[in-house]
C-alpha cells in the first residue's frame, strides 16, 4: 500500500532514534534501522511501497484506522507530497532533494506533566515518578545509562543543516514549548527566510510563554494542536500535574493573540479504556466553543493494557449505548468500530488494574472520583 512517508519524512524520537513515522510500529523486537535515510531498510520499505499493492506490518495503525474510516497518517503524507507538487521519488534517495522534506521531531523528553499512558522516554516528570516508585514503571529500569542520556538535551545540527529544505515541520515533545532545541530551530528557520512553511505543533497547553510564541507569529502557517483527553474537569486524572481551567483559559489567551500569518487551534484527544465511557463529553465541550476549530479522537493502541480494544464485550456495548443515549455516538463511531476489532484480553486487563491501583496511591487521585465506570469495570477482573 503506498504512502509517500519513506521517500519524504523523518520521524525523530526523545531518543534520536528515527522511524518511519509516528503512526509506524516503534515497539517490535525486531525494529528496522532507519538512521540512514539511504540504508537498506530505507530501501526495503521504498520498493515495496512502489511496487505492492500489500500493507507492511510497520503499518498496522493506519490500516486499522482506514478499515473503520478513519483519517490516516498515510492519507496525510500523501497529501503532503501531492500540495508539494509530487517531486519525483526513488527507493535510493527517497527523492529529488536526497533528505526529508518533511519531519516529525520530538526532541526530548523534557515535559511538566505526567500522563499516565505516556512513559518515562517522553517525560521527565515520569522518570523521576519512575525513580521514586520503580514498580509503576518497570522496564524504566532495564533501560541503559546511554539509552537515558539520550533522552536529554541533544545536538540538532543535522535538521538545521537541512532547514533551508523543510516544508513542513511538526514539533511535538515531551512539551515542546519549553524545550530550548526547539526554539534554536525555529530560530534558525526564521534566519534563513523560511516561514512559509507549514508548522504544527502539539502542546499540552499549560504554557503559554512570550518567547515561544513570539517566535510561532513568525511563521505564516501554524497549526496548535492541544493534547486533552477528557473534559477539563476531570483532566488531572489521566494528565498528572494538569489544571484543566487554566488549560482552557490558555486556549482562549492563544486565539487572542495577533497573529500576522494562519493560526488554526484545534483538540486532540486519546481514548483509552480510563476515559471511554465519557471521552464524548470533550467533543460536546468543542462544539460549544466558537474559537475552536477543529476536535479529533484518536484511539490509544499502545501500551496494550490502556487500549479499550481489550476490555469485555459487555463493557464496550456500555460504552456504546451511552453515546447513544447522548447522541455523540455518530459523531465518534470510529472509535467504537475500532474497539470492536479485538477480542478481550484478561491479560491486558489486570496489568491495568494493578497498574492503576499502584499510582492512584502513589498520587492520591482515584480512578473512582474521575472516571467511575471503569473503576466499576476493573473491580470486576481477578
Amino acid at each position: 500500500m503506498f504512502c509517500a512517508a519513506p521517500f519524504i519524512h523523518s520521524f525523530v524520537s526523545t531518543s534520536g532514534k528515527k522511524f518511519l513515522c509516528c503512526a509506524a510500529n516503534r515497539w517490535s523486537e525486531n525494529m528496522r534501522d532507519l538512521d540512514d535515510w539511504e540504508g537498506e531498510d530505507f530501501q526495503y520499505i521504498r520498493n515495496h511501497m512502489l511496487t505492492k499493492d500489500e500493507w507492511l506490518s510497520d503499518c498496522d495503525n493506519c490500516r486499522i484506522q482506514e478499515s473503520v474510516g478513519e483519517d490516516s497518517i498515510r492519507q496525510d503524507m500523501n497529501k503532503l507530497w501531492e500540495l508539494s507538487g509530487k517531486p519525483s521519488i526513488n527507493s535510493v534517495s527517497g527523492n529529488v532533494f536526497g533528505v526529508p522534506f518533511s519531519y516529525d521531531i520530538r526532541l526530548n523528553n523534557l515535559c511538566n506533566l505526567s500522563c499516565r499512558m505516556c512513559g518515562p522516554d517522553s517525560s521527565s516528570q515520569l522518570v523521576k515518578e519512575a525513580e521514586k516508585n520503580p514498580e509503576l514503571w518497570p522496564d524504566w529500569e532495564k533501560e541503559d545509562d546511554e539509552f537515558k542520556a539520550s533522552l536529554g538535551v541533544k545536538n540538532i545540527d543535522y535538521i538545521i543543516k537541512e532547514a533551508q529544505l523543510i516544508k513542513d515541520l511538526k514539533l511535538l515533545g515531551g512539551e515542546p514549548s519549553v524545550q530550548p532545541e526547539v526554539k534554536q530551530l525555529l530560530q534558525k528557520l526564521v534566519d534563513l527566510g523560511n516561514t512559509k512553511i507549514k508548522i504544527y505543533v502539539t502542546t499540552n497547553g499549560t504554557n503559554v510563554n512570550n518567547e515561544f510564541f513570539n517566535l510561532l507569529k513568525k511563521f505564516d502557517n501554524v497549526s496548535i494542536v492541544v493534547s486533552i483527553d477528557t473534559h477539563p474537569n476531570r483532566l488531572e486524572y489521566i494528565r498528572g500535574g494538569a489544571n484543566g481551567k487554566k488549560i482552557w483559559e490558555n486556549l482562549k489567551k492563544i486565539t487572542e493573540m495577533s497573529w500576522p500569518g494562519a493560526m488554526s487551534l484545534s483538540i486532540t484527544q486519546v481514548v483509552m479504556s480510563y476515559n471511554l465511557f465519557d471521552f464524548w463529553e470533550l467533543g460536546e465541550l468543542v462544539k460549544e466553543t466558537p474559537w475552536l476549530s477543529y476536535h479529533r479522537s484518536w484511539m490509544v493502541y499502545t501500551p496494550l493494557h490502556h487500549s479499550a480494544m481489550y476490555i469485555p464485550q459487555k463493557w464496550k456495548e456500555k460504552a456504546i449505548q451511552i453515546a447513544k443515549d447522548n447522541n455523540c455516538y455518530d459523531r465518534e463511531n470510529h472509535i467504537f468500530d475500532t474497539i470492536m476489532l479485538e477480542e478481550e484480553n484478561i491479560d491486558h486487563l489486570r496489568k491495568l488494574k494493578a497498574t492503576t491501583e499502584l499510582m492512584d496511591f502513589s498520587r492520591n487521585k482515584y480512578l473512582k472520583d474521575y472516571h467511575p465506570l471503569c473503576h466499576e469495570m476493573l473491580e470486576e477482573i481477578v
